[in-house]
């Protein structure tokens, strides 16, 4: 019998997400294509204190547009310089400063995160494109 090899195994990824029953999902999702998640941050004071508390820069983030919307949560991210996906409630979400990022609408499936997580640190920076 094949196995499947996890599609992010080893990889560091943050999780920044405000709904607890979606940041468990994603969360999970993100664990079983063997990532290793930072968070889930689920506030803007809870996000700033993570990301000033890394000891190593995560491979990407996935990041609740309501939360990236957050000045100093939007300056940190960018800060760290790493791919992010956006995740969007509905399709009437300001686009703003996150117009240069990846995203997804709800709803999706877990398989669809992994998905753009693996893109995302396989493309490279100025390939990137907003879903």
């Amino acid at each position: 019998m094949t196995t499947i090899p996890p599609a992010l195994p080893g990889r560091l990824v943050l999780l920044i997400e405000e709904d607890p029953f979606l940041a468990d999902y994603i969360g999970r999702g993100l664990g079983d294509a063997g990532a290793h998640v930072l968070g889930p941050a689920r506030t803007p004071g809870e996000a700033v204190t993570l990301l000033g508390n890394l000891r190593e820069r995560p491979t990407a983030a996935v990041v609740s547009i309501a939360l990236f919307d957050d000045a100093d949560v939007c300056d940190a991210l960018e800060r760290l310089d790493r791919p992010i996906l956006l995740i969007r409630k509905a399709d009437r979400s300001p686009i703003g400063r996150s117009a240069r990022h990846d995203s997804l609408t709800s709803p999706f499936a877990a398989h669809q995160i992994v998905t753009h997580i693996r893109r995302l640190f396989e493309a490279p920076e100025d390939a990137q494109s907003v879903a």
